[in-house]
Formats: structure tokens, sequence, C-alpha cells
């Protein structure tokens, strides 16, 4: 009796103090290696969350875990969070605490699960400065875009399409110091552009202003970021008067059947991807006109509405801005169809069931873009459903059978012509043929 009694305690020991899995590691810095003090660490997962803090030495321990599967996160001001785009660290990292018996890994000297990691945070690179108006007052509420430019994969089939391309990284405005600070960037080269508000007064001779102090991404100086760097950038806006862009807007059919208003926007040609319209018009009859406008070439896009059926009407064109201006210039407006192609696999391809992604890049809704997609019928033939005239980049997504193919074995074709970048200037004109054909090797895959 006196041997179950003194038994007794023991089993009925509470869970928590039975021997339970523990986490331990070290948070590091990416580039230099150093130990990370003061790091807040995330720990989820069996339906909860637990926080623990690095020590001097980078140290942190989780305890009292019940054997499951976990994750951890670790963050920090002044480093990328795990999974940013450009981070050394994956986001999360995924930790087996479960026992043996459960498919989990060795257990310890206890007979617990134990892991130890390391996690490595890369530090944020940062360009911070101060945006001034041409008169040298600071510029209040500016807008600054903090840009990337974007490798074209055509290069290597069309080496000068025109168009360079960007990717907008941050979008910012500066505070009542004309000051701006981009404090969370992946290490590279980036380059700055900026504006004056949108809203209040504006100066129509003040432009779209590249760092250092130039008027197009393809004269401004890149900005290196390393890991952890922080690089002062301070300039000014551009006031350049210009000239006159003068016309008259041209409705299909009756001379009636249109709505009085149309908006009208001119974007130079070769920032067309990424970069928004700072001249921007709408006209309330058949005149129009651009005032301030730099000489150069430019697309021109209309939209508006049919006035007895309610289609959309729309055009693009291409016009050249002289140094004395552009008078007289027409604008014929079109109505706005579903613009019709065919995907083709080549003699090599097995066929697959596709759709065709894209993404609709209009000066007048920039830079914000639009994104569907649009199914591919059996016959290979689709129907692309678009909104605005402007700018369309499109892809063909393949739903099964993933070929794994580069970019230039996918060839697309405008009347025969291969387009770079598979984009396209929407309307097309009538008539036109588009088609995207897929290119593979005798196996059906890839050609090398």
């Amino acid at each position: 009796m006196r041997k179950l009694l003194f038994l007794a305690p023991l089993l009925l020991q509470p869970a928590w103090c039975q021997p339970t899995a523990t986490v331990t590691g070290k948070v590091l810095n990416a580039i230099t290696g150093a130990p990370l003090e003061n790091v807040r660490l995330k720990l989820e997962g069996e339906g909860q969350t637990i926080y623990a803090q690095s020590d001097a030495h980078g140290r942190f321990q989780f305890t009292n875990l019940h054997p499951a599967q976990y994750s951890i996160s670790a963050e920090s001001a002044g480093f990328l969070l795990p999974g940013d785009r450009g981070s050394l660290s994956a986001a999360p990292t995924r930790i087996d605490l479960r026992l043996p018996a459960d498919g989990g890994p060795m257990t310890g000297p206890d007979g617990m699960p134990h892991a130890t990691v390391t996690i490595p945070m890369t530090p944020a690179g940062r360009i911070s400065g101060k945006l001034n108006m041409p008169g040298g007052q600071p510029c209040v509420s500016c807008r600054v875009l903090v840009m990337q430019k974007i490798a074209s994969p055509s290069a290597r089939t069309v080496p000068d399409s025109g168009v360079i391309q960007m990717s907008l990284s941050e979008s910012l405005n500066t505070d009542a110091r004309g000051e701006f600070d981009a404090a969370r960037l992946r290490p590279g080269d980036y380059y700055l552009g900026a504006d004056q508000p949108r809203t209040g007064p504006r100066d129509p001779a003040v432009r779209l202003t590249y760092y250092p102090a130039m008027l197009g991404v393809d004269a401004a100086k890149p900005i290196s970021i390393a890991g952890g760097q922080q690089i002062r950038a301070d300039f000014t806006l551009l006031r350049i008067a210009g000239v006159h862009v003068t016309g008259r807007v041209v409705p299909p059919g009756a001379p009636d059947d249109w709505h009085a208003e149309t908006d009208l926007a001119l974007m130079p040609v070769r920032y067309l991807p990424a970069l928004p319209a700072n001249l921007v018009t709408s006209a309330t009859g058949a005149e129009f006109e651009f005032g301030n406008v730099l000489p150069g070439k430019y697309m021109l896009v209309a939209q508006t509405r049919a006035a007895v059926s309610d289609a959309a009407l729309g055009a693009n064109q291409v016009i050249e801005v002289g140094a004395t201006g552009l008078d007289k210039i027409e604008v014929r407006l079109q109505k706005l169809t579903n613009m019709a192609g065919a995907l083709i696999f080549g003699p090599a391809c097995a066929s697959a069931p596709a759709e065709i992604a894209i993404m609709e890049t209009s000066p007048l809704t920039l830079p914000l873009g639009r994104g569907s997609r649009a199914p591919v019928a059996p016959d290979g033939s689709f129907a692309l459903h678009v909104t605005r005239p402007g700018r369309v980049r499109i892809d063909p997504v393949f739903l099964k059978n993933d070929f794994g193919l580069p970019d230039n074995q996918i060839v697309t074709t405008l009347n025969g012509r291969v387009l770079p970048d598979r984009t396209i200037d929407y309307p097309l004109p009538a008539g036109s043929t588009l088609k995207i054909t897929v290119n593979c090797n005798s196996s059906g895959t890839r050609s090398q």
C-alpha cells in the first residue's frame, strides 16, 4: 500500500512537467555574418503563435513545445522581412519537431525532438533625399518613383525595340520639407523619377524629372544599393517650356454618333510600359490642344463612347512633335472590339490547353495596369477583351504539360512582324492578323 501511495504523485504528474520539444538558434546579418540583437522571432504551429527575442549574441530559444511541425520567421527594423524579394532568408523556415513515431526526426537524449536553426537576415538598402521645385523651394507632397529596369527577354531576337521597360519598386510622397525616404530596398540598381503634386495648382512646364536632372530615364543615373547601404540623393524638378499640339477628333460613322467629351493622353513612346502620363487633356468637342509639349515621339491615345449605341470608341497613334509643335492632326476613332488571334503549336510540339494572359497599360490609367485572361479554343483561336486603348502585353499560359520554354521560343507576330516583348498597341488596324507560335524540339519540350 505504501508503494502505491509513493508512486501516485508520479502517475498524476501534470503534462507541463513532462519533457517537451525545444528550438534554439541564432539570427545573423546575411551580408556580414554578425549576430543580430533584439530581433523578434515568431514561431507558429499547433494553432498558436509564440514570440521570442534574440540576445546580444543573436541567440534565441523556444521551450516547452508540443511535438509537431512549426514555422519560424524573424523581423527587425532595417532588415528585409523573410520572403521579401531579394532577401536571403526564406519565409518562413519550416521546423519538424514531430516524434519519430509520427514521421519526425531523431530525438535528443531526453527522448524529445530538438532543432537548431540559423536565420540570416538581409539588411535593407535606403535612398533618401530632398526634392525641390525649380525655384529652389521644397516640393511638398510631390511624388517620387523608385524604379528598376526590366531586362528585356526579347533582346536576343529584337535588340532595339525602342522601349525602356521599368518596374515600380516604390511610390512615395515628400513631406513638408520636401524630404523622401525609401527605406526597404533590396540590393540593386535604382532610378528615381519625380513629379509635382497632382492636386492644387500645377505648372505645365514643370517636367517629370529623373535623378539627377534628366528628362528621360534613358539618360538618368542609376543609384547602386548594396545590402544595408544608405545613399542620399537630392535633386530638383526641371522647368522647360514646350510647344503646342493641336488637332481634331474624328468619330466613325455619323458625325453626331459620339459623346462630346473625349479623354486624350500623350506619352513618350520609349517609356510606355511603366511610367505615368503627365499630359492628359479632355476635348469637349472635336477640337483639342496640348500645351507645353517637349519635342519628341509620342503615343497619342483617345477614348470616348458612341452616343447612340454606347459602344467604346478609341484611337492609338504615334506622332512626332517637332521644335515648332504640331498642328491640325486628325485622331480617327474606331470601335473597340475584341482582339482576335491564334495560338499555334510548332510541328514538334504537342498541343496543350492554354489561356492568354493580358496586361493592359494605358496612358490614361498608368502607373496601374489591368490584368485578365482569355481562354484559347480547341482550334487555337482566342479573343482578347481589351477595355482601353494603349499598350497590351500578351503571354500564353499553359494549363497542363509545362513546356519550360525560354521566351525566344514563343514568338508573337502581328501581320508577320515579330512583336518586341509580346507587346501590341491597341486598337489594331482593321484586318490585322495576330499569331502566337510555340516552337519545340523533337522531344516536344524545349529547343536548346
